[in-house]
């Protein structure tokens, strides 16, 4: 007899999120876009046409790109006249995939290999539905071991459809936020199965983890302090915690050298191109702490947390 499926409910409800995102990526066919590869997107992906197709991650060969080429290579000039990209390669790593699929279909259907091709948008755009679906699959996965399945099955549905992850599985698929609230779900199991045993695997990919993530966008590495503060309730929680770490410090040294490995790319890129092991990129771009605009991301109308996603009130209350 077939084993039966635990928690069904739940089971149902993801894969009726994963069939709703699949299904509206489809209709909204982003991929038609000759432009859709363009502006932050660009710097996101422009390393992989660079270092399998034009091999040159100098970005020396886009003086010489066909004058019918689609594609477009954006990049700043560091002081040593060298050409950068001004986005970190970490969400490069995670379209990766995607990429190689494209481009072997690109080979045999006959479509222009320049990595800004037909195959190349959508395999971009599946891309998001793939790891926006592994994000509900984790968060399914934690959500069982708090609630019940019905309960679980309502959250992963309110999740995808009453929050800004419905749009950014669908028409922004192919930016980093869905790709990110994957790592941030697979994060979030790892460091609850860590804690109650730390062993090798969740070392390791908690590690991996916080170096992809912190590399797709540095300010992400503020995750590594849920992993930290896991289980504190009150100050002399707090110091017990601390003091379990430092006891845990072969599998805390393993985690650190995992996370600088996979950075270790992106150091060897920026030394090659800027003379530096370290480059700020963002150049004079910086963050205002002397001017917060916290009611304006609360409650705003360009882009007021509460007012488009309300749902997201009801995790402050």
């Amino acid at each position: 007899m077939p084993k039966r499926i635990q928690n069904p409910i739940s089971f149902a409800s993801l894969l009726l999120a994963g069939i709703i995102i699949f299904y509206s990526v489809l209709n909204i066919s982003n991929w038609r876009k000759l432009g859709l590869i363009d502006q932050d997107l660009v710097n996101y992906y422009e390393y992989l046409p660079a270092a399998f197709i034009y091999k040159d991650l100098t970005f020396k060969f886009a003086d010489h790109l066909p004058p019918h080429s689609n594609a477009k290579i954006w990049y700043l000039t560091a002081p040593n006249g060298g050409r950068v990209d001004k986005m970190s390669m970490g969400q490069a790593m995670m379209y990766a995939p995607f990429f190689g699929i494209a481009h072997l279909i690109a080979r045999i259907e006959d479509y222009d290999a320049d990595g800004f091709s037909r195959p190349y948008r959508m395999m971009i755009c599946i891309s998001g539905v793939f790891y926006g679906f592994i994000g509900l699959f984790f968060m399914r996965k934690i959500l069982l071991r708090y609630f019940e399945d019905k309960i679980t099955a309502m959250t992963l549905l309110l999740l995808t459809l009453g929050t800004n992850l419905f749009y950014y599985s669908t028409t922004e698929s192919f930016y980093p936020h869905v790709h990110s609230f994957a790592l941030f779900a697979i994060f979030l199991w790892s460091t609850i199965k860590w804690h109650e045993r730390p062993n090798l695997k969740y070392s390791l990919l908690i590690g991996f983890i916080i170096g992809l993530i912190s590399l797709i966008r540095p300010s992400n590495a503020i995750l590594f302090i849920v992993f930290i503060l896991y289980g504190v309730i009150s100050f002399n929680s707090f110091f017990l915690r601390v003091k379990y770490l430092l006891s845990k410090w072969k599998w805390m040294t393993l985690m650190s050298i995992c996370a600088i490995f996979v950075w270790v790319p992106q150091l060897i890129y920026w030394k090659i191109n800027t003379g530096d092991w370290l480059y700020y990129s963002y150049q004079n771009e910086s963050f205002f702490f002397t001017h917060p605009h916290l009611l304006d991301g609360l409650f705003g109308f360009r882009k007021g947390w509460f007012l488009y996603t309300p749902m997201a009130f009801l995790g402050i209350v």
